[in-house]
């Protein structure tokens, strides 16, 4: 049986969403305003065939439309207790919000993963008015992620010109670099028993051009490094023989080209971690799944 969660259950609202065994009744227009995906959520309907037990009919029905037939947040990203804060957040005051560490960051976890930009404002301007450094790292690792037209002029002016310069320049040397690497790809190195290294070359420039440098562009993309270097050790790149890519990948890592923008990544945060006093080692790259 299904409970009804009666701080976020609106009779005149339109849609209905389910986190593990709670349903909310939501204003879809509202969270559209504020999310990315959840905009696409409610703007591209899922249908669910609806089987009628009496006889041998069946219709497609729209998710979200009833109680029986609620859109399912994915879980363990999204449970109960977090996205009861972030509702809270988002649609109650101040007065409202819940003390201590746990709300704070619940708000900034689901405004990482459903492309909220003010929750994680929200957080930030918190750790600089109140001077709470813990919370400077996550939010900054999340900003990060941002691509830099999410940025208005009220997130430059809640995260400070400093922070903001940081980031700003950071991401514009991010694009550089990545350009950089992905219009001058590196030579293939001969494998030890390749018999055909011509042949291999030809493949490994067709599909340098064809795969990896669109893979390097891609605008979602920040830690494009590290997702290259995993997909090649677990993808045989057609035409090029085993041990001309292992040797070709094996000489990008020594040369850095797989740690490059996350070195940047890096400098930023711990930048930015100094201006607000902290010094503190950096962490490890933040995980939502932590």
């Amino acid at each position: 049986m299904r409970a009804q969660f009666p701080k976020c259950y609106y009779e005149a609202a339109m849609n209905d969403v389910r986190t593990e065994r709670l349903l909310y009744r939501l204003h879809p227009s509202l969270l559209r305003k504020r999310s990315g995906m959840l905009h696409d959520m409610f703007t591209l309907p899922s249908l669910t065939t609806n089987v009628d037990a009496s006889s041998s009919s069946s219709d497609r029905v729209v998710d979200g439309c009833d109680d029986d037939h609620p859109i399912h947040l994915p879980h363990p990203n999204i449970t109960i207790r977090k996205f009861d804060h972030l509702l809270t957040y988002m649609f109650c005051g101040p007065s409202d919000y819940p003390s201590g560490d746990v709300f704070l960051f619940d708000v900034l976890d689901l405004s990482h993963f459903l492309d909220i930009a003010d929750g994680i404002d929200y957080v930030f301007r918190l750790a600089r008015e109140y001077g709470i450094t813990k919370w400077i790292e996550p939010a900054m690792r999340s900003m990060m992620e941002w691509r830099g037209s999410t940025f208005t002029r009220l997130n430059a002016m809640d995260i400070g010109f400093d922070a903001f310069y940081h980031i700003t320049i950071a991401k514009f040397r991010l694009e550089e670099m990545r350009k950089g690497m992905a219009y001058n790809p590196p030579a293939l190195k001969k494998g030890p028993e390749c018999r055909r290294p011509t042949a291999c070359k030809l493949a490994w420039e067709e599909q340098w051009w064809t795969g990896l440098a669109p893979h390097i562009l891609h605008p979602n993309w920040t830690r494009v490094g590290e997702r290259i270097k995993r997909e090649s050790e677990a993808t045989k790149i057609p035409g090029v023989c085993e041990g001309c890519q292992n040797e070709t990948f094996t000489l990008m890592e020594e040369r850095n080209h797989f740690s490059q923008d996350a070195e940047l990544i890096e400098s930023c945060i711990a930048t930015v971690k100094r201006l607000h006093g902290d010094d503190s080692p950096l962490g490890k790259p933040f995980s939502w799944s932590d």
